[in-house]
């Protein structure tokens, strides 16, 4: 079985302060290039030396192939780091948040309307469909230069994964009748904690009806199995999300900036005027024609 573990090593083993970068095998899978993760390093240092630092991430990049770099910084405290960064040429494309309910018990939840159970085969290829067409935010879908299908089959192979190569604690929860689900809901359980990791609805259902009803419906089951503590992470453009969360008791936490650097090599990210003429101002190119 194919491994999607990200290994994280120095960008340059003689400037730690540059930080670590890896490979993300999933999201490279499914875009049929190269995507990286940084975790950053010290503000001031990129800034003593950004030419080189930018030098640096560009011969890493050219030598693996990769054509999009992604990193998180926090929202607090990271506004130094963020304006660096983004002399180097990263982009601001998102913000996230954390969300977190403990202890979790079902006294506590309202009784769902609709009935939430544990997705079945006959579910497979509609609930594919829906994870494919219901998203439009998150860090991919955030980026001008990324094709909306690459970053919509993204969610539809996260939920293939989750579904045809289950772990002890995947879970896999749907709404509506075997074999015509109207909503999805992927957690993954360990121990008496859950974290939630991908739900979405059918949009041609009433969203906030059925959201509603996921939502709570996942909670109580997963109540009933014995979790007390849920946590996750979502985009904070996704207001809706953020509205369910606050009507269920969740607490909002680390809210994070999420940046993306577009290699000037690039051949399969879209090349608007717009971030053309801004890669061309960034590596010393002059005006984009």
């Amino acid at each position: 079985m194919k491994s999607f573990y990200a290994e994280y090593v120095p960008l340059d083993g003689d400037t730690l302060g540059w930080g670590t970068v890896a490979l993300l095998p999933w999201d490279t899978e499914v875009f049929g290039f190269a995507v990286a993760d940084w975790r950053p390093g010290d503000a001031l240092e990129i800034e003593a030396r950004q030419a080189a630092f930018v030098a640096r991430l560009a011969r890493w990049t050219s030598e693996r192939g990769v054509e999009l770099v992604g990193c998180r910084l926090p929202a607090a405290g990271g506004q130094v780091l963020s304006a660096v960064l983004a002399q180097a040429g990263f982009r601001f494309v998102e913000a996230s948040l954390s969300a977190s309910l403990t202890p979790l018990t079902g006294e506590r939840l309202p009784q769902a309307r609709i009935a939430v159970r544990r997705a079945v085969p006959e579910d497979s290829e509609r609930l594919l469909s829906i994870a494919g067409s219901a998203f439009d935010t998150g860090r991919y879908h955030a980026d001008a230069r990324l094709p909306r299908l690459l970053a919509d089959a993204r969610y539809r192979f996260w939920l293939a994964n989750a579904l045809t190569r289950p772990g002890a604690g995947t879970r896999v929860f749907a709404i509506g009748e075997p074999g015509r689900p109207i909503g999805f809901f992927h957690v993954e359980v360990n121990g008496d904690a859950a974290d939630l990791r991908l739900g979405a609805v059918d949009a041609r259902a009433n969203p906030g009806v059925a959201g509603y009803a996921l939502y709570s419906g996942v909670l109580f089951a997963l109540a009933a199995e014995g979790v007390r503590r849920v946590e996750a992470r979502f985009s904070a453009t996704n207001t809706a999300v953020v509205n369910l969360y606050a009507a269920l008791g969740f607490r909002f936490s680390s809210p994070e900036i999420v940046m993306h650097w577009h290699s000037p090599a690039a051949t399969r990210l879209l090349r608007t005027a717009g971030s053309a003429a801004v890669l061309a101002e960034v590596h010393g190119q002059g005006p984009a024609r």
